[in-house]
Parts: C-alpha cells; structure tokens; sequence
C-alpha cells in the first residue's frame, strides 16, 4: 500500500513539474506575441544583423574553463565566479535580442501589411517564426536559470541564431520591395 502512495505522489509531482513548465512557456509566449507597439523603419530592418549577438556561442566554451582549471591557484570559486557572470551577460544578450526580433517582427509585419500581396505566405512565415522565437527563447532562458542553479548543459546560441537568418533575410527582402 505505500509504494502505490509513493509512486502517486511521484507521478503528481511529475504531473505539476510538466504542467508548470507548459504554463511558463505558455506565458512567455503569449507576452512575446502581444508586445505589439515598438516598429522600426525599412532601413532598420535593412542594416539590422545577427552577427552582432554570435558572441553568445562564445560564452561558455569549455576551453575556457579549462584554461580557468589550468592555472595555478585555481579554486573552484573562480569558474563559478566567471560562469555567474557570464550567464548574466547571456541574459543581457537575450533581452537585447527579443526587443530586437520583436522590432524586426513588428515592423516586417507592418510592411507585410502595405505590400500589395502576401509573397510566399510571408504572414503564415512570420507568424511561425514569432512562436518558434518565443518558445525557443523561454526555453533557452529556463537553460540558463538550471546552469546558475549548477546544472551545466551547453546552451545551443548558435541554433537560436541559425534559425532566425531565414527571418532576417526575408524581411530584409521585403524592406527592400516595399521601402
């Protein structure tokens, strides 16, 4: 009778920890999408570039923290030090990028909009990409809340970046044909 008991409180725990975690994506998304208000111009959209957040990728390299381990004195206060500050430059990073994306995504749509036709379902596209980014970016943030509670998973940047140069380009397109 008690392992039953323990195997369903288990499997509630579960339950709520699965529940929970749909629920923040959820809303995250849902805060993402309905920010609505910030635009850009054509030429904005035109210049913008994702190079400028490649440095993400960078930030936690296992080189180094290896080199960090490598040098003399090393304890291992120094590479908590170096990856609690560096989780809070991602952070940073991440902020910049979703106003930026939520401009870029803003503002492709408005464009989208005065266009005299909807080339290639670029709505459907956008709208696909605007979901995508959210979730990817919620699940990216909730990666680097486990690191800064100790749990070291690589944090796949580059994917988030690679996945938005289809966005970048087509709105560039369709600055350049509207603007």
């Amino acid at each position: 009778m008690m392992s039953y008991q323990i195997e369903l409180l288990i499997a509630t725990g579960l339950i709520s920890a699965v529940a929970s975690c749909f629920g923040a994506v959820a809303v995250n998304v849902v805060r993402f999408m309905s920010k609505r208000d910030v635009e850009a111009d054509a030429h904005w959209v035109a210049e913008f570039d994702l190079e400028r957040y490649r440095g993400l990728a960078e930030l936690f390299r296992r080189d180094d923290f290896d080199f960090l381990e490598a040098q003399p004195g090393y304890v291992p206060a120094i590479a908590a030090r170096l990856r609690a500050d560096r989780i809070k430059i991602a952070r940073g990073y991440l902020d910049r990028l979703e106003r930026e994306i939520r401009v870029l995504l803003n503002t492709a749509n408005r464009m989208a909009v005065r266009s005299s036709e909807d080339v290639n379902d670029f709505s459907a596209f956008l709208l696909k990409r605007e979901v995508s980014f959210a979730v990817t970016l919620t699940l990216l943030r909730s990666r680097l809340f486990l690191m800064s509670a100790g749990i070291r998973r690589p944090i796949p940047f580059d994917d988030l970046l690679n996945s938005l140069q289809p966005l970048v380009t087509q709105s560039r397109q369709m600055a350049l044909s509207v603007g």
